[in-house]
């Protein structure tokens, strides 16, 4: 397989030090995605995130997307 091109561009807002949203537009394997999220952190190590991407597909149908759950975890430095 090739390798493909990939570029993006994101926006993080932290309104507070628990919460903070993110706006992401990148391309990989030649389609354009968009994303967006937002990060509770529920402590100083652990924070949960829940986010929702999809294809970009410019007025030729409906876009798939899927959403995505996770847990963070910083370790001690």
């Amino acid at each position: 397989m090739a390798d493909t091109g990939r570029a993006g561009v994101a926006l993080e807002w932290s309104p507070t030090v628990e919460w903070s949203f993110v706006v992401e537009r990148y391309r990989e394997s030649d389609t354009n995605f968009l994303r967006t999220g937002v990060r509770h952190a529920i402590n100083r190590n652990l924070s949960v995130e829940l986010s929702r991407a999809s294809d970009i597909r410019n007025g030729s149908g409906p876009a798939s997307g899927w959403w995505t759950l996770g847990l963070g975890w910083t370790f001690e430095r």
